[in-house]
């Protein structure tokens, strides 16, 4: 589509929103392009546009947009002009005359270093080439005119022939460009394939079978799976990987991976691959970590496993055309030290004002590059300064490029987004404001400018935080020498600067903390609209915090105002930063630094820094910043007590002392492992007489010592020496191969269809002595219909995880449930649980008495605050030590790595729903916090679905004291895991592609607690919030209930029916959905069992497990219906647990409010529907209930009525009327 069509479409009057799910965002590994062209190269499909425009928009650019390529297209014309151009440079090269007139129109006349080295390699020998150079050398060019050349002289065949990969969406629209333009004299197409257009668009296109392909991994194999074009490699002549070293980083492209299998199993001898990159063996220096190995890869190494993955034969070149610095030579390259936040903001703010020219600014996250912007726009910097980062949206980003390279001085501050492959022109300045995190990363910064040896500056502000960032790079970049320091005149210019940026400060911390209060109150709002209920307005303290706050931003804003009337003190001539003076730097020792006593990875120098307004030269304090006045803490007038000189017999014990210190601590890791193996010895010595005396008592601490066997010969031994190689020689190679396999359609749907029919023969075969119990699969076909026809996006539903998800559910149930060695093992672990649990009661009897162990009197039973509730605390320490010794990590990563490669799930959401079988809805999603950002709404939707369809583990021994069976309570949260994930995937399919994929790529770090004991103490006292937090909602919602049966029986009673109550309402609303269930053949205990799912769901499952409680005393229930009532009420699926999960993920993820608030009813429509098919599934496997009977209460108790009936006897007759009274008056008391 043209330009004049896209301004069209750019401004309808309902905007709507942009989506960004398909957005693919500039990162590292990105080639050059320029940003004129590639606006004028953007389609309208890239920009997807919701709202009531949207339809007419796509409607009516359709026909326009969509350029078809066409078969046998006429080859393009030579300009006349170009004719005298002298093309006698390519001619060692024997180019066909067709890509020496693409050549001749692009106006190449000679090739560049890479080019000259690539093609005689490439065209001539037909060699397989590994090339690396520096940015903007020609690398494009290099791999292009081998390709088209090879086009040209080879047979026209009908599959593709050449096959170019790169990273981001940028880079192949450059790449085509470039092609299209070498190819304008050839019948051949290109075709990009990229994520952002459309779909159907892209296969319609295909159905041309282009030549030549320009794709991204991602969206390439995605219709790879759907276009048999794109499978066949067999006529694949050429393939070419750009920027490899990036998409060769694990985790980052598994579709390349399996896309180049595919290539690979095709064996195509004629192939030729080509693979390049400008940082292709740049490698980095180790990074010390205490306690770990230093391994650094060398170049050597780095080279051979890109040639491994890409496939190259073994007769190819590697040319490598790096300078040794990878910086141009016209770039001068400073640094300038920072002592404080403050003083960092002053120094850009000087040079901003000092020297002109086009600046570009980069930071390390988009929070710093946002409060940099707004403090340059409150000192009314002009330009107003733009700022560039990835959640932008891509009309913005190309929007603020645009005005940034038409604008004189202007000023862009931007992420890493910007690092790589924006050719801006002008650039002259570029700041580091924050040290970048790698090498590479402040080499592609710094070449923004100094561009086609054009002269520019790169300035690197390093503050105390980021020294060791700033050693590394120089360690890493090999530089001998220190930067430069750039000269900053601290006169009367600074000052003046350093009072407006205080100010300027002042005025943006006080709007960030009232926009705090406007955003959270918007969202609130919001939430409550949707939710159509009222919220309370503001409390008075926040009125008043509020009002405070805008007097004081009042004040700060009227101080800057004044300030910013002053005029600076005249300086000389602007000129650009790169004619500045630079002051010379010192050589470096040979010794490592040490900074206030911590040794950085760098080289040794004195930093010139600023300080109470002076220019000192020095190390500064950085991390121990102190007011030369401060009071040190005790009178400076009186003498220091020294220490008291030994004498006697007690200076050789002081002497003795000294050495057995002094050997201790030099050999403390010595005596630490001999005392581990000595316990060592000692446990297995006991565990040897314990296996001897009873196999059966033993053998759980036996296994558990087995699997700690095999986990410490893992992780100590098998891992650290031999994990690489396997991973190479095995893992890798299996993927690859389970990847083309399963990625045949047929294979997938055989695979299935054996499977399906496999579970239906076990299930007819195994229910031939009562067939009812195949209600409940009636009912989990009828759940999964429900949520196919309710799903966000029935059409993209991934089957995958919900086929393996209540696979994974069915096998779970098979060995908790029918396997007898299975069923034996979890009632034992259920019953250890229950002991371990039980132990609560020691404590709870000492500090509440007879409040939680009342005396043994009938009708008096423990306090629920002060007895079952109270292992909430108990628990709670127990996982906090756990976490705190890593044995909690090491088994969620584990069950989480299981459940991805058997699911497909992301890592985050299968991490989460591991740790809902140990944890609640309330301490699950901390483990995934740092990630909740950059998840997708359908990983958040499953991380909410997790909540709400588990309980968590320390309010098993709870639901136990209202009459709950254990073992179904341990294998209901087991089975509801997988089976949460394949309903959430049901109800909000995945539609974006999650940056979250491996499991290896979360960090799970261990508790940051001193010692044990502080961990327990912390653990214990974290939990109190939550048992108020129970205790609080029984209150108030059996309060409620009690209100509402009321109601019900009031409106009932007023048209003659006295029987209506709120159970009866909800028997009557959830019969349907327990009879599909396959509760029993009865319809009362059905309807009862209907009153406790409906209590659950529109209370809480406290309640409905105290009245399951009562039923079962009550003999009310079954064993098949207590089974299935107690596997349907095992979830915080309700209502009330809505305001729980918003406030907890909420907090974690201010931003994503209004998207929780969306998708917090789906989830909890997934989360009940959950629980209800594990209760199905529980029903169909389960042949005879396990034996639980309930806790009631001590027959032999004491009974005070009768006692009393006894005492009231003997005094109202003073003797026996009859001698046959008296024996009986003594045996009713010796009963008593």
């Amino acid at each position: 589509m043209g330009k004049k069509n896209f301004k069209k479409a750019k401004k309808p009057k309902d905007q709507g929103t942009v989506d960004e799910s398909n957005m693919n965002l500039p990162f590292e590994g990105q080639d050059e392009f320029d940003i004129a062209d590639f606006i004028e190269e953007i389609d309208p499909k890239d920009v997807v546009i919701s709202g009531s425009k949207a339809e007419k928009i796509n409607s009516k650019d359709k026909e326009t947009t969509e350029s078809k390529p066409k078969k046998g297209k006429k080859p393009g014309v030579v300009d006349p002009k170009t004719l005298s151009l002298d093309m006698s440079s390519w001619d060692r090269f024997f180019l066909p005359a067709e890509v020496l007139d693409g050549l001749r129109k692009m106006r190449y006349t000679k090739p560049t270093e890479i080019q000259e080295r690539v093609l005689p390699e490439a065209i001539v020998k037909r060699f397989d080439i590994l090339g690396a150079a520096e940015t903007g050398s020609g690398k494009t060019m290099a791999f292009c005119i081998p390709m088209a050349t090879r086009l040209v002289q080879t047979e026209k065949k009908q599959g593709l022939r050449a096959l170019i990969l790169a990273p981001t969406r940028e880079l192949v629209m450059q790449i085509k460009k470039e092609m299209e333009k070498l190819l304008e004299f050839t019948p051949f197409t290109v075709i990009p394939v990229i994520g952002g257009l459309n779909e159907q668009k892209q296969e319609r296109l295909l159905k041309w079978k282009p030549e030549v392909i320009v794709a991204t991994p991602g969206r390439f194999h995605a219709l790879s799976e759907r276009d048999k074009f794109l499978m066949d490699f067999s006529d694949l002549d050429f393939l070419v990987i750009d920027e490899m070293d990036r998409m060769a980083e694990s985790g980052h492209f598994v579709e390349m991976e399996r896309i180049l299998a595919r290539i690979h199993a095709a064996r195509n001898k004629s192939l030729q691959t080509m693979v390049f990159s400008a940082t292709l063996s740049f490698v980095h220096l180790p990074v010390f970590r205490p306690g770990k190995k230093m391994e650094k890869m060398t170049k050597e190494q780095k080279i051979e496993r890109l040639v491994k993955i890409g496939g190259l034969k073994e007769k190819h070149k590697v040319i490598d055309l790096n300078p040794e610095n990878l910086t141009p030579k016209s770039l001068v390259e400073t640094r300038v030290n920072c002592e404080d936040l403050l003083d960092k903001d002053t120094k850009i703010y000087y040079i901003l004002k000092k020297h002109s020219g086009r600046t570009l600014i980069f930071t390390n996250s988009i929070d710093a590059s946002r409060r940099l912007s707004n403090l340059l726009k409150t000192l009314q910097w002009d330009p107003a300064p733009m700022i560039l980062h990835a959640k932008m949206q891509q009309r913005a980003r190309l929007k603020h490029l645009e005005k940034f390279a038409a604008t004189e001085n202007s000023v862009l501050i931007a992420t890493d987004v910007a690092a790589r492959g924006l050719d801006i022109k002008g650039v002259d300045n570029v700041i580091h404001y924050q040290i970048p995190r790698t090498a590479e990363s402040y080499v592609h910064r710094s070449g923004r400018t100094a561009r086609i040896s054009n002269n520019g500056i790169a300035i690197l502000m390093v503050d105390p935080k980021e020294v060791v960032l700033y050693r590394r790079i120089c360690a890493n970049l090999k530089r001998e020498t220190d930067f430069p320091a750039h000269f900053i005149d601290y006169g009367k210019l600074y000052a003046k600067c350093r009072e407006r940026v205080e100010a300027a400060s002042k005025v943006e911390q006080l709007d960030f903390r009232l926009s705090k209060y406007s955003g959270a109150e918007a969202w609130e709002q919001k939430a409550a609209d949707e939710a159509l209920i009222e919220i309370k307005g503001r409390t008075e303290d926040e009125i008043d915090e509020i009002r405070s706050l805008k007097l004081q931003r009042k004040a700060a804003f009227g101080c800057l105002k004044h300030l910013m009337k002053i005029p600076l003190p005249q300086v000389a001539d602007s000129e650009n930063l790169s004619k500045v003076p630079i002051l010379k730097n010192k050589k470096h020792s040979d010794s490592l630094p040490r900074l206030n006593g911590i040794r950085n990875s760098g080289y040794e120098d004195e930093i010139e820094y600023v300080k109470d307004g002076e220019a000192r030269v020095g190390i500064p304090d950085f991390h121990n910043p102190r007011n030369e006045n401060q009071d040190d803490g005790y009178d400076s007038d009186f003498p220091e007590y020294e220490d008291a000189e030994v004498t006697g017999v007690m200076k050789y014990v002081s002497v003795a002392q000294n050495r057995l210190d002094n050997f201790t601590k030099s050999n403390s890791t010595i005596i630490k492992y001999c005392i581990i193996g000595i316990l060592i010895i000692l446990y297995h010595v006991w565990l040897g007489f314990a296996i001897s005396k009873s196999f059966d008592r033993s053998e759980f601490m036996m296994i558990a010592t087995i699997v700690a066997w095999v986990g410490c010969i893992y992780y100590l031994f098998l891992k650290p020496r031999y994990a690489t190689v396997f991973q190479e020689k095995v893992i890798t190679p299996a993927q690859q191969l389970f990847g083309f396999v399963w990625g045949v359609i047929y294979v997938r749907i055989i695979f299935y269809i054996l499977l399906l029919g496999a579970i239906l023969t076990f299930l007819l075969i195994d229910t031939r002595n009562d067939r009812s119990r195949l209600v409940g699969l009636g009912g989990m076909a009828f759940f999964v219909l429900f949520m196919f026809v309710v799903s966000k996006s029935p059409s993209k539903i991934n089957w995958r995880p919900v086929i393996w998800g209540f696979f994974m559910q069915f096998v779970l149930g098979l060995l908790v449930l029918r396997w007898d060695w299975g069923s034996d093992k979890f009632q034992r672990l259920s019953h250890y649980i229950v002991v371990f649990l039980d132990y609560t009661t020691n404590g709870t009897d000492f500090v509440y008495g007879f409040l939680s162990t009342p005396p043994n009197i009938c009708g008096m039973e423990p306090v629920f605050a002060f007895s079952s509730i109270q292992v909430v605390i108990y628990f709670g320490s127990i996982v906090a030590l756990l976490y705190y010794y890593g044995v909690m990590q090491v088994v969620l990563k584990w069950m989480a790595w299981f459940m991805q490669i058997t699911l497909g799930t992301t890592a985050t959401e299968s991490l989460n729903s591991c740790a809902c079988i140990f944890l609640g809805q309330s301490e699950a999603p901390l483990l995934i916090k740092p990630y909740l950002d950059k998840m997708t709404p359908s990983e958040i939707h499953a991380v909410m679905t997790s909540g709400f369809s588990c309980i968590a583990g320390s309010l098993f021994a709870a639901y136990i004291s209202f009459g709950a069976c254990p073992i179904y309570l341990l294998s209901s949260t087991v089975m509801s895991a997988p089976g949460s994930l394949a309903c959430s995937k049901i109800l909000y399919p995945e539609t974006k592609k999650s940056k979250l994929t491996k499991i290896e790529d979360l960090e799970l770090p261990k508790g940051e607690e001193s010692n044990a004991l502080e961990c327990i103490s912390n653990g214990a006292v974290m939990a109190i919030d939550l048992v108020m937090a129970i205790l609080a909602n029984l209150i108030v919602f059996l309060a409620l209930l009690a209100f509402v049966d009321n109601v019900i029986h009031y409106t009932g009673s007023m048209i003659g029916y006295d029987d209506w109550n709120f159970e009866l309402i909800m028997g009557y609303l959830f019969f349907p959905l327990a009879y599909v269930m396959g509760v029993t053949s009865s319809a009362a205990e059905t309807k009862r069992v209907a009153q406790l799912m409906g209590t659950k769901t529109v209370l809480n499952e406290f309640i409905a497990y105290q009245k399951l409680g009562d039923m079962e005393r009550q003999g009310l229930l079954s064993p098949r219906a207590r089974m299935i009532a107690t596997y349907a009420l095992c979830g915080f699926s309700n209502f009330s647990s809505i305001g729980i999960q918003l406030g907890i993920l909420g907090g974690m993820v201010p931003r994503r409010k209004p998207l929780l608030s969306k998708i917090v009813l789906r989830a909890l429509m997934a989360g009940c529907i959950s629980c209800f098919m594990t209760a199905s599934l529980a029903g169909i496997l389960v042949e005879t209930p396990f034996s639980c009977a309930p806790q009631n209460a001590n027959q032999n108790c004491f009974n005070v009525t009768a006692y009393q009936q006894v005492v009231d006897e003997l005094t109202n007759l003073t003797m026996p009327s009859s001698m046959e009274e008296a024996p009986q008056l003594f045996n009713l008391h010796t009963e008593l």
